[in-house]
């Protein structure tokens, strides 16, 4: 089984003031201002890990060999939203599954889907199975949760204050612990990816 994300939004989750304004940069200096995009997108990525998906709404899918043997299936890429299309291999060709065929609900963090009578056919072949799916916490940075939102923040100033190091390529083990409690319910299975 393989997810990915296929197409991410290209817009931030902290805009350049906010970063800026977290690492108490005054507005009218520029010069750090490449570095600081780079920043918030290296937050953005490492909380994305930590999450298991993304922060903004993307497109994303999931390839299967065959259907799991259980009478459902989890999709791996946390926050899914919704399911956009479900397609298999059929005698030779890629045919689309009616998606009332299946029952689809967040359970938590993922999306659940299961077959209302059961899973269809599919040709026993690498990649039979491909599900596209929505996921994410918002389509808009603002609306990204708080507690997301914070962590972000501290990860940008902790990463600023520590910029010489990290673009010396020395790395720094950045502090865990009060910080990363804000978004430790947002980790699959209450566990670090």
């Amino acid at each position: 089984m393989a997810a990915e994300v296929i197409r991410r939004s290209p817009a931030t989750v902290l805009t350049l003031e906010e970063v800026r304004q977290q690492c108490r940069i005054d507005a009218d200096l520029t010069d750090d201002d490449s570095l600081l995009q780079m920043i918030e997108r290296a937050a953005v990525a490492s909380a994305e890990a930590r999450a298991g998906g993304p922060l903004l709404m993307a497109d994303c899918r999931e390839t299967l060999d065959t259907w799991p043997g259980l009478p459902w299936l989890y999709l791996e890429i946390a926050g899914g939203r919704e399911v956009v299309a479900i397609e298999a291999m059929q005698q030779g060709q890629r045919q689309p599954l009616p998606l009332n065929a299946f029952h689809i609900e967040q359970d938590g963090r993922r999306l659940c889907l299961k077959p209302l009578r059961s899973w269809p056919e599919v040709d026993p072949v690498p990649g039979a199975i491909s599900i596209a799916y929505r996921a994410g916490f918002a389509e808009d940075g603002q609306d990204v949760p708080e507690d997301m939102r914070q962590w972000l923040r501290f990860r940008v100033a902790t990463l600023y204050a520590y910029r010489e190091e990290i673009s010396a390529g020395s790395v720094v083990a950045l502090p865990d612990g009060l910080v990363d409690s804000l978004i430790a319910h947002y980790c699959p299975a209450g566990g670090w990816i």
